[in-house]
């Protein structure tokens, strides 16, 4: 017969011997992890704006002991770094202005000093395609016809007091624009001002295919976005600072738009001939208007899908049904010297609209599919 109040003891015991041995590897490894190093930077900037880099970054990071790390610290534009304080500022070695060292035997705190110096635009970002950095904002900025956004960065936050205005103005005819059935509209986010340009391309769209007036609106021709506030033109920061130039002027072109890329539907081989089709590209995608590619250029290769060798066929997009309406898929039939049991062909289409740009490749199709 099984002693219950053994066997009870003897499981009580195990239990403890568990809990004990399951503490004492707890306890070590909090042991182990007290040991390990934190480096703390704390800067006294609010501003995030106020710091290009620094690195390790801001908060506590942990190294090992005995270890030397680099501390890198760049000032963005409109600042400038004065030095570090703390109670352990004295721990850091100067390798360069930007960079520092720092041997890890204890815990450190060390702070940042950034100072403020001058309220500055840093560039303009184009959707998030493309940045102009602001000594080029009075070139000639290459802007695309589906652009939405832009974002005029600056390096400290631009009071929402600011009531600001937008306009475009064609430097040979000021009153051009006066047409346009659209408002631009700045929004202040932060460090941020946002214009929105999706409606204006709409409208200069619109205005570019009216064929009753002539608005002489062209691509690739010189615009300028002004953006000023109605402040004594004055644009203005949290902290009551002015930008040096009264008013922001974005010098740009309207890029001479590109085609859609054609979609290859089917490929089928019927009557000895090689038939495939897509539905018809658009020339001005983003723009309202009902306008497509003039024509496509059919690309085939032999027995190679890197179509180093070439064989080419033009096809007029103006291809019309009994209604005189444009089909709204093309069709392409090859019957030139074919021998599909001894090869394969591969296709693909370029769309070419009215202004002689061609879009991007199709995606490769072949007889392989068939």
């Amino acid at each position: 017969m099984i002693n219950l109040n053994k066997y009870y003891k003897y499981m009580v015991l195990i239990f403890v011997l568990i809990f004990i041995l399951t503490g004492c590897d707890t306890v070590s490894n909090i042991a182990t992890e007290s040991d390990s190093k934190y480096l703390t930077i704390r800067l006294n900037q609010s501003n995030s704006a106020g710091l290009e880099e620094i690195s390790p970054g801001i908060g506590r990071y942990r190294y090992d002991n005995n270890v030397t790390t680099k501390v890198i610290i760049k000032a963005a534009a409109g600042y400038e770094f004065l030095g570090w304080e703390g109670r352990d500022k004295d721990k850091l070695a100067k390798e360069s202005s930007t960079s520092f060292s720092i041997y890890m035997e204890d815990d450190y705190e060390i702070k940042a000093i950034i100072n403020y110096i001058e309220f500055m635009l840093l560039g303009v970002d184009i959707d998030d395609t493309k940045n102009i950095e602001a000594e080029n904002i009075e070139k000639n900025n290459m802007i695309s016809h589906i652009t939405n956004n832009l974002f005029f960065k600056l390096n400290n936050f631009v009071s929402p007091e600011n009531k600001l205005i937008v306009s475009i103005e064609d430097p040979d005819n000021p009153a051009l624009f006066e047409e346009f059935d659209t408002d631009l509209e700045a929004e202040i986010d932060e460090n941020m001002i946002i214009i929105n340009l999706e409606k204006w391309f709409n409208e200069f769209s619109r205005l570019y295919y009216d064929e009753v007036i002539d608005y002489n609106l062209d691509f690739d021709k010189r615009y300028i976005l002004k953006v000023e506030s109605e402040y004594a033109n004055n644009i203005f920061d949290i902290k009551n600072m002015e930008l040096d130039d009264e008013i922001i002027e974005l010098n740009f072109k309207i890029e001479i738009p590109y085609p859609e890329v054609p979609d290859i539907e089917s490929i089928i081989f019927q009557n000895e001939e090689i038939i495939f089709s897509w539905h018809r590209a658009q020339s001005l995608e983003k723009f309202d208007v009902n306008n497509y590619v003039e024509k496509y250029i059919v690309q085939r290769s032999k027995n190679e899908s890197s179509f180093t060798n070439i064989t080419e066929f033009t096809i007029n997009s103006e291809i019309y049904d009994e209604n005189n309406k444009p089909y709204k898929i093309i069709r392409f039939v090859d019957s030139q010297n074919l021998d599909l049991a001894n090869n394969t062909y591969y296709y693909r289409v370029i769309a070419v609209n009215e202004f002689g740009n061609q879009s991007e490749v199709s995606d490769i199709r072949s007889t392989d599919e068939i």
